[in-house]
């Protein structure tokens, strides 16, 4: 895999975005909650090897983790 954004934001914080172009059912579409349950358990042990590769590389915590849905139009912050 290859990480898609990482970024150092305005107020110092370490964001790294995934972006994914999952369908998601009409049901998902209309409720965020659900659609981050599909993406999240789909893409998350993904997104957390991401994380951890890039904060030892870059020698500091990642404080942000994003999943951009494309079909949603908005993101998935992982905890």
């Amino acid at each position: 895999g290859v990480v898609d954004c990482l970024f150092i934001d305005s107020d110092g914080k370490a964001v790294l975005v995934d972006y994914k172009t999952d369908r998601l059912s009409p049901e998902e579409m209309q409720d965020k909650a659900l659609a981050a349950k599909k993406l999240i358990s789909r893409h998350g042990d993904q997104l957390y090897t991401y994380r951890d590769m890039c904060a030892e590389m870059l020698g500091r915590d990642i404080d942000r983790l994003l999943i951009y849905s494309l079909a949603l139009g908005d993101i998935i912050e992982l905890t």
